[in-house]
């Protein structure tokens, strides 16, 4: 009874101190209007106030996609104010979230988009798998990424990467990603010798060497 009372006493706590979903949602509400009013501060050209907002989205915002827009921002900001050395760590704090993002013309002028694609280049590489046969499954450091023949970006790095195909053994290797440049890998898989094609084999050797011996 005691430890029961103990129990309800502590999820009760926990209750009052975790955030309900409406609460995540409210925040997330909050963070997106207060990004758009960041953005709204650059557009207006107070770069200074911009960057305020910018960080504070930062340390409240938990959804990816926002943090990502927020740094993308934050390194057009700091391009407008020709802080180029600021502008690329912000950028390739948005290209480690996302090494596969493009930025629009429609929302960027092609000079920054030009600056962003150069830093890019710096820190993400090209990988394009090919198996025999294909369709085979690739995990790179244990996140699916789809079928082959694959190509994908990647942060330039090393990797643990795995084939797999219904019938073949699995291929498993250490690869590593070089900036700017693309890495090729062709894999021929092996087919897997299940327990019936390997008695018969056995069978087969065995009453060949029985034969050999009567002779």
């Amino acid at each position: 009874m005691k430890k029961g009372i103990i129990c309800f006493a502590v999820l009760l706590i926990f209750g009052f101190c975790l955030p309900t979903y409406p609460q995540v949602q409210e925040k997330q509400k909050d963070t997106k209007q207060l990004l758009e009013r960041g953005v709204d501060l650059y557009r207006s050209g107070e770069y200074e106030e911009a960057i305020k907002v910018f960080t504070e989205v930062l340390k409240l915002s938990v959804d990816k996609n926002e943090i990502i827009r927020t740094h993308v921002y934050f390194a057009y900001t700091y391009f407008a104010m020709n802080k180029l050395d600021d502008a690329v760590i912000q950028a390739y704090e948005a290209i480690k979230l996302s090494p596969e993002m493009t930025l629009k013309e429609e929302e960027f002028p092609v000079d920054f988009i030009k600056f962003f694609d150069t830093a890019r280049s710096q820190v993400v590489g090209t990988i394009f798998i090919e198996s025999a046969p294909d369709k085979a499954k690739v995990w790179i450091d244990k996140k699916e990424y789809g079928l082959t023949p694959l190509k994908t970006q990647l942060l330039a790095q090393k990797y643990f990467l795995k084939v797999v195909k219904g019938g073949y053994s699995p291929h498993e290797e250490t690869i590593e990603i070089r900036s700017d440049s693309i890495t090729p890998i062709k894999i021929d898989l092996n087919k897997k010798r299940n327990w019936k094609s390997f008695a018969l084999s056995s069978l087969i050797f065995g009453a060949i060497t029985i034969l050999v011996k009567s002779l």
